[in-house]
């Protein structure tokens, strides 16, 4: 009897909050709701609005027999600020593992309070965590909150069979899904709502579309994927691509150049690897061909995109040249604030700099710190490798010629195996037969420690640990242990 009076207080009480958390309002029911964009596994089908409560329909999609979980934090937020909490679910229980079934789709419903009348639009939240699901922008009305923008993508595939399939639109920047094109035929035509210009991308069978979304109407180029046309951002993306193919032929024709000039076999062959290993001849070509193009889009999502290739190779001097110019809205994207982080984190392997240290194993399994080796009063070549990299073990049967011909008293080599699995790297050099210095199971640190992302990685580190080069490639390596070493 106690139980069911205390069972009666709660519901009674639940029922209160429900009736009073936002007074009476119109009973409202959307399919499909149009949003700004989602994580990709969540959907919402559909939304009822009613003077008690607002009912999400929703559906989560994952590899079957993979858990999900919902967290009992979850609560939607309107465009004014406030917050309503959930207050019953059917179908899943938040704070608890659900498995999906074999078909990788469960639907279930959340009721939350009811959102006020003046609400046009709100935000799903899991939580903060980066993992957490988010929904953001779900209209309820065809009347915009203001800053907010229409547009159309139009399109056509280059391959049929995809009558009645629905494609997913990613933005770029946090691989979001914006919303869903369906292909009618092979022509599509999708209706959206935004509040800032978004580099994205629609994936369709084999056929791709790169393309900012902005005010007004925008042909996403399926066929050679690089040039929308249409709306001003879209036009200069297309400029932006016709930038990077520029890019590309300057470097072929400095290649053929090579191949068809007057020269010995011996020169041919040393001015080739030159240019296949000296990245500064790409940055010098790519600063001169993106730059005035940077300048022009120094603050929108166009110059963000070309921002984001320029420093994808940059140093730091080209990072110090070019970064004053970059307006506050391009400098506040986390993922070029992480490439600057990083190139910022690259100086300290400029020439004359002291060697960071880091712990890692031997092929036995043993302890091993890069000191072990660098600051002993030997030239080291410190080779940043992975065995999933294929030009990493490219560079291997190079680095066995270099070290057998220099190896002794005034020089040593060691491979550092970042990024990767330890067996994975002991099978690499062993395959390989290095006969050098190796230390493994490092995981991203040196990387970290460093500032770099790409590898192979090849470094020469002088007598005292001070490093002497931070790029070594190719024939590069030998010609610098020649100099150095007074062969």
């Amino acid at each position: 009897m106690k139980n069911t009076f205390v069972i009666g207080i709660l519901l009674l009480s639940l029922a209160l909050t429900i009736e009073g958390c936002s007074g009476k309002r119109e009973k409202l029911v959307i399919d499909n709701p149009a949003y700004k964009e989602r994580t990709k596994s969540l959907e919402i089908k559909r939304v009822e609005c009613n003077d008690t409560a607002t009912i999400l329909h929703m559906i989560v999609s994952g590899p079957p027999k993979n858990w999900v979980n919902l967290s009992s934090n979850t609560m939607l937020s309107t465009e004014d600020g406030r917050q309503y909490r959930l207050l019953r679910w059917q179908g899943i229980e938040p704070d608890k593992k659900c498995y999906l079934p074999e078909s990788g789709k469960m639907p279930f419903k959340l009721v939350f309070e009811s959102l006020p009348e003046q609400a046009k639009m709100f935000d799903f939240s899991e939580g903060n965590d980066e993992g957490s699901w988010k929904i953001k922008g779900v209209r309820l009305t065809d009347e915009l909150p203001k800053g907010y923008f229409r547009y159309t993508l139009k399109g056509e595939l280059t391959t049929k069979g995809f009558d009645g399939h629905q494609f997913p639109i990613y933005r770029y920047s946090n691989s979001a899904v914006v919303g869903k094109i369906t292909v009618k035929g092979n022509l599509f035509e999708f209706h959206g709502v935004a509040d800032s210009a978004m580099y994205c991308r629609i994936d369709a069978g084999s056929d791709f579309g790169n393309f900012i979304v902005e005010k007004g109407e925008v042909n996403v180029d399926m066929k050679t994927k690089l040039y929308p046309s249409g709306a001003p951002l879209n036009e200069a993306l297309a400029e932006f691509f016709q930038l990077k193919t520029k890019i590309a032929a300057t470097i072929d024709s400095i290649r053929q150049s090579i191949i068809q000039g007057k020269m010995d076999r011996e020169t041919r062959i040393k001015r080739m690897n030159e240019l296949e290993s000296n990245f500064d001849i790409y940055r010098a070509i790519q600063k001169d061909i993106l730059k005035p193009f940077i300048l022009k889009h120094s603050n929108d999502e166009v110059g963000a995109a070309a921002i984001q290739s320029y420093l994808a190779l940059a140093n730091p001097e080209m990072l110090d040249d070019i970064y004053p110019h970059l307006g506050p809205w391009i400098l506040s994207r986390s993922i070029i604030q992480e490439q600057i982080a990083k190139i910022n984190q690259s100086r300290k392997m400029a020439p004359g700099q002291p060697f960071i240290d880091f712990e890692g194993e031997d092929m036995n399994g043993n302890k091993v710190k890069l000191s072990d080796y660098v600051g002993k009063g030997k030239y080291v070549i410190v080779d940043f490798s992975a065995s999933w990299c294929g030009p990493c073990k490219e560079e291997m049967p190079n680095l066995a010629n270099v070290y057998n011909t220099f190896k002794g008293e005034k020089f040593e080599m060691v491979t550092v195996m970042v990024w990767d699995k330890l067996e994975a790297s002991k099978k690499m050099l062993e395959d390989y037969k290095v006969n050098w210095k190796s230390i493994l199971n490092v995981g991203m640190k040196p990387m970290e420690l460093y500032g770099f992302s790409g590898i192979p990685r090849i470094m020469l580190f002088a007598p005292d640990g001070t490093i002497v080069h931070n790029e070594l490639r190719g024939a590069m390596i030998k010609q610098k242990l020649e100099e150095v070493l007074g062969r």
